[in-house]
Order: C-alpha cells, then sequence, then structure tokens
C-alpha cells in the first residue's frame, strides 16, 4: 500500500474528530449564549445532527479503509441511501452555516457586504439577527468556524470515492517474477572416466 493510501485512514479520523468538535463546541457556545436571553429552543440542537453523522461515518471508513474486505463494503455504502443522505445533510448544513455567517459578516461589516444595506433596504429582507446581536460582532466568529468545520468534514466526506479507487486499483494489482534465461549454457566438467 502506498504511503499517502496507509495515512489515508488517519486524514479521516482527524477530519471526522476535528470538525465534529470545532461544530459542537460552536452549537454549545451559541446555545448557551441564546439560553442567557430566554431563547431555549431545541431547534438549534438540530445544528450538530448532520457533523455528528457525518464523523460516524468517517470514522467507520477511517477504521476498516486497511481491511481486504472492505473493498467491495465501501463501494456498496458509497452508492447507499446512507452515505448519499448523510453528504446532502451535510450540504445543507454548510449552505445554512455559510448564510449564517455571511448574514453575520452583513450586520457586523456593512462595508464588506455585496449589497448596499441603507440604499436597498436590505433590512427588510433580512433583518440582522437578533437573537445574536448582544454578542459581540453578532458571533462572525463562531459562525466562521463552525463554516470551516463544515467545509473540513465535507472535503474528508467527497475524497472517499476516490481513494476506494485507488484502494480497489492496487489491491488488484499483481506482482509477477520474471524467469531470465542465461543465453550460454553452463560449462560443466567432463567426469575422469570416459567409456569409448
Amino acid at each position: 500500500m502506498p504511503p499517502l493510501l496507509r495515512l489515508y485512514p488517519i486524514f479521516l479520523a482527524c477530519s471526522a474528530l476535528v470538525g465534529l468538535s470545532l461544530c459542537l463546541w460552536c452549537d454549545a457556545t451559541e446555545l448557551a449564549s441564546r439560553q442567557q436571553h430566554n431563547d431555549r429552543s431545541l431547534k438549534y440542537l438540530l445544528n450538530s445532527v448532520p457533523p455528528t453523522l457525518a464523523a460516524l461515518l468517517l470514522l467507520y471508513y477511517a477504521c476498516t479503509f486497511a481491511r481486504p474486505s472492505s473493498v467491495y463494503v465501501h463501494r456498496m455504502i458509497l452508492h447507499s441511501c446512507l452515505h448519499q443522505s448523510v453528504a446532502s445533510l451535510m450540504l445543507a448544513s454548510l449552505v445554512f452555516s455559510a448564510c449564517q455567517a455571511s448574514l453575520s459578516l452583513c450586520c457586523t461589516l456593512p462595508a464588506l457586504c455585496p449589497v448596499d444595506p441603507t440604499a436597498h433596504q436590505l433590512h427588510r429582507i433580512v433583518a440582522c439577527p437578533a437573537s445574536v446581536a448582544h454578542i459581540p460582532h453578532y458571533n462572525l466568529c463562531m459562525r466562521m468556524i463552525h463554516s470551516s468545520a463544515t467545509v473540513t468534514t465535507l472535503l474528508a466526506l467527497s475524497t472517499i470515492a476516490a481513494a476506494q479507487s485507488v484502494n480497489d486499483l492496487k489491491a488488484r494489482e499483481r506482482h509477477a517474477t520474471l524467469l531470465t534465461f542465461a543465453r550460454q549454457e553452463p560449462v560443466h566438467e567432463a567426469s575422469a572416466a570416459v567409456e569409448l
């Protein structure tokens, strides 16, 4: 197995653990800040469901990647509805996280907003979130960290198919030993007794 494929399970495990821990930390921080202002709803806990499912799937791939029998099982899981639904949930989580981060960015620094909020009356369409208005910079740092962690986890999920096909090709590779033939036959010494 090539050295990069040997390190691939470590990459998957690190991506899963780092992505999940950062997402859970950001969600817990935002939930704690919302609870201080009596905004207690379980819908904020739903943000942690896609990273948790993706981390569990990535840890499964990382633990079983080097097994010889995993070639067929991983191929089946890659095309199953389980992998597709987790990837779809992570894409939805990425869109949601990126929208939240861009909204916090537009509220914190209106100069970086692509649309002039005062000229187009953007506050009538999308208002700055009042639930995080008491947090400095509209919780921009946490939302950017959450978006980065979601991108990391999604990147690790998207590399599984390519790594599995490379692993499959390496498993099919056979190393042949070629026999070489000498052009000159070895010279044997004649025995001392020669009969005529």
